[in-house]
């Protein structure tokens, strides 16, 4: 028999953990070539069900301490060849060159889901810490041609190789809408000023006859007290037609997709927003930036890409009080999603995969 390529995704394999990555990772995983792949996910807590009990998958149970010692000791002494996002500790140089010098050489390979520019402003030491994991990375895989383009500008590295996140398409899959007495509009991530949740709340002021809900949690103290200033907003201004559901499963979120109308995603910086990909495949059109020029939605045909917070306003207008435009938007953003769908990005991931092990 070959030899299987081992490849350890640093993301946590647990159920309730709905983060982009861990998702892409998973998508990934499951879709490999049972044959030729064995896949490794850390768990902390409550394995993803769909990974458990598959042969090629293996899930390695955290200790509930000194866990960042033990994933450093897996890393060393594991035999995975491949190693995919890997974490913060890449940043330090001198374990970044054990790892380099050990016998068991590992590849990493990083998949570049948001355009590095944003840092440099916001936290220039993530940028440098981010630059240099890049720099020390086998192989970067970015989501959009236009990540791609940020990263050959900003270091000087050139990836030809961009592979898109993925979605279940079977799983997301669209339903026929029905006529609602009021418009729901939906938010779905996380909880942080640069997904522009004060964007989405204060189009809830402008449009008080739609119902706005948002999905999403917040993650560390900073987080935490940005979300509290929202829905203390909210309070304020008696924005009855707000909801916040909190943290939802992708089962739950499919349900809320499939009774919402339109998906608000006012961030500023993004590759490709996953959520964009969930809704479009529901049968549900986007309205978003075109700073990020992401792929998942194409402007007036499956909703639309715009420059200002007063063309967003504009946009949900149109698609609120034109029913039949939005349905048809819907439909099509259903088709041009299914070439996201997992079983031909994991192919490509494959074809990535053996070659650079074999390299």
């Amino acid at each position: 028999m070959r030899k299987k390529i081992g490849v350890l995704y640093e993301v946590f394999g647990d159920e309730q953990n709905v983060n982009a990555q861990s998702l892409n990772a998973r998508g990934i995983a499951v879709r490999l070539d049972p044959e030729r792949f064995q896949s490794s996910f850390f768990v902390s807590e409550y394995p993803d069900p769909g990974l458990v009990r598959k042969p090629h998958i293996r899930l390695i149970t955290l200790p509930p301490r000194l866990r960042a010692h033990f994933v450093k000791l897996y890393l060393l002494c594991s035999s995975n060849e491949l190693v995919v996002y890997p974490r913060d500790y890449f940043h330090t140089p001198f374990f970044s060159e054990i790892l380099r010098r050990s016998r068991r050489r590992k590849k990493v390979i990083y998949p570049l889901e948001l355009p590095i520019d944003y840092l440099k402003g916001e936290n220039p030491r993530a940028f440098e810490q981010t630059c240099r994991i890049l720099r020390e990375s086998d192989l970067i895989v970015p989501i959009s041609a236009y990540t791609s383009r940020i990263l050959q500008q900003e270091i000087g590295i050139e990836s030809p190789t961009i592979i898109p996140l993925g979605i279940d398409t079977q799983f997301f899959s669209p339903v026929k809408r029905r006529a609602q007495s009021l418009v729901q509009v939906l938010f779905a991530g996380r909880l942080i000023a640069r997904k522009g949740l004060e964007q989405f709340v204060e189009a809830a002021a402008f449009f008080p006859r739609m119902q706005f809900r948002i999905v999403g949690s917040a993650y560390g103290k900073e987080d935490g007290a940005f979300a509290r200033r929202i829905q203390q907003r909210v309070e304020a201004d008696g924005l009855s037609n707000v909801t916040f559901m909190g943290s939802l499963s992708q089962k739950q979120l499919r349900q809320l997709m499939w009774e919402s109308d339109i998906l608000l995603h006012p961030s500023s910086v993004e590759g490709i927003p996953r959520v964009t990909l969930e809704a479009g495949a529901t049968g549900m059109p986007s309205i978003v930036y075109d700073y990020y020029q992401t792929p998942s939605v194409v402007d007036g045909i499956t909703g639309f890409q715009v420059k200002t917070f007063d063309e967003m306003m504009d946009r949900l207008r149109l698609l609120a009080e034109d029913r039949d435009l939005r349905w048809q938007m819907g439909e099509a953003a259903a088709e041009h999603v299914k070439q996201f769908d997992w079983g031909g990005l994991a192919k490509r991931w494959e074809v990535v995969f053996r070659e650079l092990a074999a390299n």
